[in-house]
């Protein structure tokens, strides 16, 4: 915010197309806009449930950070609203430990500690999608067949994870 702060004594008119979710600094500063998520997160998870009988979810996405990644989050939870399923409280992994970024050794962490094995993860974006799939193959390769693991942004390298990861293509 302090960068941002220096550029707006500029004067110029400032746009944000992401913002830590409490931006009251930023929103003060210019205009923020949210320009994908909520629908395509929205449309993915109906997905799972509708084509591929997913009813027990897990999220990991840094949620309580990013109001981009907050949209998807919201996105995942409206389409359970929507098909009147409940997700765990204890599944929705939306904080990462250091408070940035979920790292590869974190997704690890967070499928140690999965007191149950979901249907699908919803993950925020297509990096953390890759971390569950490897993780998921570590921990059982037979889980890792059957579980449905989404993604965001369509980054996926075609040759090793295109099967596997349900992603969003965002233009």
């Amino acid at each position: 915010i302090r960068f941002v702060r220096g550029v707006s004594r500029a004067g110029l008119p400032m746009t944000f197309f992401n913002t830590p979710v409490n931006a009251q600094d930023y929103i003060q500063l210019g205009d923020v806009y949210n320009l994908e998520g909520f629908y395509s997160m929205n449309r993915l998870t109906s997905y799972c449930i509708e084509e591929k009988g997913c009813r027990v979810f897990a999220f990991i996405g840094f949620a309580e950070g990013s109001r981009v990644v907050q949209a998807r989050f919201l996105g995942f939870l409206g389409a359970c609203d929507q098909h009147n399923i409940r997700p765990d409280e204890g599944m929705l992994f939306t904080r990462p430990s250091n408070h940035t970024y979920f790292s590869y050794s974190m997704v690890e962490e967070v499928i140690r500690r999965m007191t149950f094995m979901p249907d699908a993860i919803v993950c925020e974006n297509d990096d953390i999608a890759k971390y569950t799939a490897l993780a998921l193959l570590q921990k059982d390769p037979e889980l890792a067949r059957r579980m449905v693991i989404t993604g965001f942004d369509n980054t996926i390298e075609e040759d090793f994870f295109k099967k596997d990861i349900l992603t969003v293509d965002v233009k």
